[in-house]
């Protein structure tokens, strides 16, 4: 999957590059929380009964929120419903923390590069950038905390929970 990822043109200056190290699939997005309900949250995720994991397979390159406004340039998985539901699980826990519950459909992604400036230009290449079969069975959750830093996010590991 990386070597493909590598072959991309990543020479592109608008577009900041996420390092392999750093690349994960976000099943819920937190945000700014109190650090005081973190262990709570865990707790909960770690009672989860989480379904059987199953293949994740890649579907195709894309770019969120829209091609005319990229924004983060990703690697789409096919639809996944042992992931989708483990994802929805999250939401309700995190949402019974005030957290603001998903209102999207749940897309499994790597994100793999991120823009703030527009791109338009780039967005055709890279959609037509030629993707084979990257494939893979997740086999453990992790909670992070992210710090956005000028260089880009340091995640720090909290907990794991094995699926």
């Amino acid at each position: 999957m990386i070597s493909q990822i590598n072959q991309l043109d990543r020479k592109e200056e608008k577009i900041r590059w996420i390092k392999p190290q750093n690349y994960h699939l976000i099943l819920k997005f937190i945000g700014d929380f109190p650090i005081e309900n973190i262990d709570a949250v865990a707790k909960k995720v770690a009672e989860m009964d989480f379904p059987k994991p199953s293949k994740l397979e890649s579907e195709k390159w894309a770019v969120f929120p829209s091609v005319r406004n990229p924004r983060v340039w990703v690697l789409q998985f096919l639809e996944n419903n042992a992931l989708s539901q483990i994802a929805r699980k999250i939401d309700q826990i995190c949402g019974n923390f005030d957290v603001l519950r998903e209102e999207r459909h749940f897309k499994p992604h790597l994100t793999i590069g991120r823009t703030k400036k527009n791109s338009r230009s780039l967005v055709e290449n890279f959609l037509k950038t030629p993707l084979s079969e990257v494939c893979f069975f997740p086999y453990v959750i992790a909670l992070y905390e992210s710090n956005l830093t000028r260089t880009g996010a340091i995640y720090q590991p909290l907990q794991n929970f094995k699926l």
